[in-house]
């Protein structure tokens, strides 16, 4: 067994030192490192050049701007190890993570995707909270519920997530045709060919939060999902309903964000595409009426209270690795 480690790159150089930092300090150094630059404009690549002596195995690959879904395809195409790992380039990994991680896949043998916990953090360290959610049940093995399925899938993020190589002979790569989305798709379609699924109950990422990740597009978000909503075959028992529930959970968030004429069309399209629905009907309403604009302020103002209460837990970001995950449990 041996990792690729993968983090694909695209005007991330301001980041990319903390997220090299993180794999450099990992307690082991047996893993093959490829570095796929999108096209960037920035110095990603003398960043590259500073950090690939401090491995054993690295190797950068710069290529033409074609988007995130074809990086991963292309660095999953080019890996040779037996297991795949993404580190996305905003993100920091415990020195911990791939031998924690290692353990899982030698006790679990027939485990072939791992997810583990971590904390949502700022730009500032701020904390935001974990990744699981308090009293998540233990999951090792196939996933045969609707239920299980949401509870795996909408808590799983690239960074978080180890896979054996194999997967994608199995499944397919990932699908540019989600530009955003196309990782979610992914663990959608693992899960859906009764892949075994361990979470590891560990808090080994931090997720770093920012004007600039792809997941702020919220809208553009929900019409990908729209699309994979439609295209799956939910064919575990309750997963067309939970499915359902997903897409209506949607609506605070976009009611808040976006104005009327955006969010009409986005729950225009949510009707067609999971059929008639009282909830999605009464969002609708909303964005005739004007409450858009109160619910938009009420949104800010709770992020607000939220960001306040979040000032007494900061993290270091800049900190040796060692010292950011102390005291991470």
């Amino acid at each position: 067994m041996n990792f690729s480690v993968i983090v694909c790159c695209y005007n991330y150089a301001r980041f990319l030192p903390n997220a090299l930092r993180t794999l450099q300090a990992q307690t082991i150094d047996d893993f093959e490192l490829l570095i796929v630059d999108d096209g960037s404009t920035d110095n990603t690549k003398a960043v590259v050049r500073e950090w690939s002596g401090l491995f054993q195995n690295c190797v950068y690959i710069q290529k033409l701007h074609s988007g995130l879904a074809d990086s991963r395809n292309f660095a999953v195409r080019h890996a040779s190890g037996t297991h795949i790992a993404f580190l996305d380039a905003d993100d920091l990994w415990s020195p911990a993570y791939l031998e924690s991680v290692l353990r899982v896949f030698q006790t679990t043998p027939e485990a072939e995707l791992v997810c583990c916990d971590g904390l949502r953090v700022d730009d500032f360290g701020a904390v935001h909270g974990a990744i699981f959610p308090a009293r998540l049940p233990a999951l090792r093995g196939k996933i045969s519920s609707g239920r299980e399925l949401f509870s795996f899938l909408i808590h799983t993020y690239p960074s978080t997530t180890v896979s054996v190589k194999s997967l994608y002979e199995r499944v397919g790569f990932y699908d540019d045709r989600f530009p955003i989305s196309n990782d979610q798709h992914w663990v959608l379609r693992v899960i859906l060919s009764d892949a075994c699924c361990v979470r590891l109950d560990r808090k080994l990422v931090l997720y770093r939060m920012h004007g600039t990740n792809l997941s702020a597009q919220l809208d553009q978000m929900f019409e990908s999902w729209l699309q994979i909503y439609a295209e799956m075959p939910w064919h575990l028992p309750e997963a067309r309903d939970h499915a359902r529930r997903f897409t209506r959970s949607w609506m605070p968030r976009l009611l808040a964000r976006y104005p009327a004429p955006v969010n009409r069309r986005l729950v225009r399209r949510a009707i067609e595409t999971i059929g008639g629905d009282p909830l999605l009907s009464i969002g609708s309403l909303l964005t005739y009426v004007g409450l858009c604009r109160a619910l938009r302020w009420a949104f800010l103002a709770r992020r607000h209270l939220r960001t306040r209460q979040t000032l007494g837990v900061r993290l270091d970001l800049n900190a040796p690795p060692e010292k950011l995950f102390e005291h991470i449990f």
